[in-house]
């Protein structure tokens, strides 16, 4: 993940995260590090939500949903933020690894907007609510509060979302069992499905991996740690979960006859 710390004193920012149009409201409060780029804070709502990151996304200071010429003659022309590997395909686009969210959210600009997959369209409002000095211990990143599950990936966008949901909870829907199906592939046979939990433990458990990555890395790493390294953001997280959660992770411990034959 990447952080710009130098001449600057590290505070946290309170952002709530609001998925746009979502009834009843679905949203998450992060206390993120200020130095974080907004490219490391797509990483962590991605991470916060549970979410692949197997889509494009972007930034932006006003909201997409309202036709930019409404906006003229009341405020400056809107800013986008985009990855840098597409930069260059975009005129007046910004790279988001070259700005702070420090320096994007402040107390005269509160608000920000995320999109991701363009398809879908899932618009995230992104609010300050609040910051305070950082203390020692404090993480990078954390859960504090959230209102149900994040939607599904692919579940073709808010609307989409909901009406698979109305469709799992209606057994008389002529739909019912095959969203049930969709639902089960989607989610795989070791996870449950319950759109009211919003499992903030899992959230700051894929959040501690996420910025333990940068210990991955270098001639001393592990195999697992350098198989985890050649698999997208999102499936790493979930890869680093289920190897913490085996202690796999660990050192084997072989006794001398074992290891002789195994070397021979």
């Amino acid at each position: 993940m990447t952080r710009e710390t130098e001449g600057r004193d590290r505070s946290l920012l309170q952002v709530r995260v609001t998925v746009a149009d979502s009834e009843p409201s679905i949203w998450r409060l992060l206390e993120v590090d200020s130095s974080l780029t907004l490219g490391s804070f797509h990483q962590v709502i991605q991470a916060s939500v549970g979410w692949q990151d197997t889509h494009l996304h972007y930034f932006t200071d006003t909201d997409p949903n309202i036709p930019p010429s409404a906006l003229k003659g009341t405020r400056r022309e809107p800013r986008r933020w985009i990855p840098e590997a597409i930069v260059e395909d975009h005129e007046d686009a910004l790279p988001e690894s070259e700005w702070v969210l420090g320096d994007v959210l402040t107390a005269g600009n509160r608000h920000l907007f995320y999109e991701y997959d363009f398809g879908d369209g899932w618009t995230h409002r992104l609010e300050l609510t609040g910051s305070r000095p950082a203390l020692a211990g404090d993480p990078v990143a954390r859960l504090v509060e959230g209102s149900r599950r994040a939607p599904l990936e692919d579940s073709g966008g808010i609307h989409g979302y909901q009406d698979l949901l109305t469709a799992l909870a209606d057994p008389g829907r002529g739909d019912h069992h095959e969203a049930k199906e969709w639902v089960a592939g989607v989610m795989g046979p070791w996870n449950g499905f319950d759109p009211e939990e919003p499992g903030l433990d899992a959230g700051n458990e894929a959040l501690r991996h996420l910025f333990a990555e940068e210990l991955f890395v270098g001639p001393e790493s592990s195999a697992i740690q350098g198989l985890a390294h050649r698999v997208l953001p999102g499936a790493r997280r979930e890869f680093l979960a289920y190897v913490a959660s085996a202690g796999v992770d660990q050192p084997a411990l072989v006794d001398p006859d074992t290891a002789e034959a195994m070397t021979a």
